[in-house]
């Protein structure tokens, strides 16, 4: 659980939720915060919550069971390719949101509080070991949510997927990406 009030700002502690998945944040300022749940296995679940501070808050995040993906990057001659550096970077990310917490903004721009998202991202890099050249493997992430995996390479530069979109548990397996001039 971490939460923030500024791009990619991680304020106040980070929670680990108990056995029974309860967790407990302090010191948080008078904020309108954006807070991000995670778990192994697990998507992300967030939640905007306008604070007060000594004023507690029951907060529910419900993660969804996490997608996955899973491939094999490639040259245009079709040779695997290693050490490419792949992330996820989902689609309207703020639309996606916006139309659930327009209220809350209101009121926390009105009272000239700071607005803030911060968007956790997966990378991983292609494989350079023998038997898995060039294979990787994105797991935990946000079902129900339109992405593209964005693939960087040293030499061969950067290139994005078509737009996929995965419901939770599911596996995309034998994904082939292949750099073209």
């Amino acid at each position: 659980m971490h939460y923030g009030r500024g791009a990619n700002e991680i304020i106040g502690d980070e929670a680990r939720a108990g056995a029974d998945g309860s967790f407990v944040l302090r010191g948080i300022p008078r904020a309108a915060v954006y807070m991000v749940g995670t778990a192994r296995g697990h998507g992300k679940a967030v939640a905007f919550v306008l604070t007060t501070p000594g004023v507690p808050q029951v907060v529910e995040l419900l993660l969804p069971k996490g997608a996955t993906v899973e491939g094999v990057m490639l040259n245009r001659d079709g040779a695997a390719v290693p050490d490419v550096r792949i992330s996820v970077k989902y689609t309207n990310k703020l639309a996606d949101r916006l139309y659930m917490v327009q209220e809350l903004f209101d009121q926390a721009l009105a009272e000239g509080l700071t607005v803030t998202t911060i968007e956790p991202t997966h990378r991983t890099r292609s494989g350079h070991d023998i038997g898995n050249v060039g294979t990787f493997a994105l797991r935990d992430l946000d079902p129900r949510r339109p992405f593209r995996l964005v693939c960087e390479h040293e030499e061969l530069g950067t290139m994005e997927s078509e737009l996929m979109y995965l419901e939770p548990g599911e596996t995309y397996g034998g994904l082939t990406l292949t750099y073209q001039d």
